[in-house]
């Protein structure tokens, strides 16, 4: 990957203009390798969405201030796949469970229909993790929408966590 979960705040655009530059380079150098962006997939007004709906698709509604647009910057020819990091617990940490299983069931579901839609390569669920007393349930519930998706090429277990 590029970076891992590297944001740019404030600075619109100013990151996918990285991406575009760095991937065809690393691409330059090791053509065979394949190369994701490393990126979070957070929402932004760049990926066509409105505040209040890229909010509405993102744990927290300060995120759209983070400089990146899932979309955007998946787009980059050089990358061979898209990728997305889900760790709800970091990201609201007062979210209740009934809240995470929402958002987990919502998050996925949202970046395979929109990478299908429109970026045409594989998306990896690069990171994941799951806490709180509903654990359990919530790997599993990940594990079936990402299995049972056409356009995800699979998903990485971040930690498993002991509460």
């Amino acid at each position: 990957e590029l970076c891992n979960e590297c944001r740019c705040r404030d600075n619109k655009g100013q990151m996918q203009a990285w991406v575009s530059e760095m991937a065809p380079y690393v691409k330059s150098l090791a053509p065979r390798q394949l190369l994701g962006s490393g990126t979070e997939g957070l929402y932004g007004e760049a990926d066509g969405f409105s505040a209040t709906e890229a909010n509405a698709l993102n744990p927290t509604d300060w995120y759209i201030n983070e400089g990146v647009s899932f979309l955007r910057d998946e787009k980059v020819d050089a990358l061979d796949f898209a990728t997305y990091h889900l760790h709800y617990s970091d990201w609201n940490p007062e979210g209740s469970d009934d809240w995470a299983v929402n958002f987990v069931k919502r998050f996925i579901t949202s970046h395979g229909e929109l990478a299908e839609r429109n970026l045409h390569k594989p998306l990896l669920l690069e990171e994941f993790s799951a806490v709180g007393d509903r654990r359990e349930d919530i790997y599993l519930l990940a594990m079936r929408q990402v299995l049972g998706s056409n356009i995800h090429a699979g998903m990485h277990i971040w930690e498993l966590t002991l509460d």
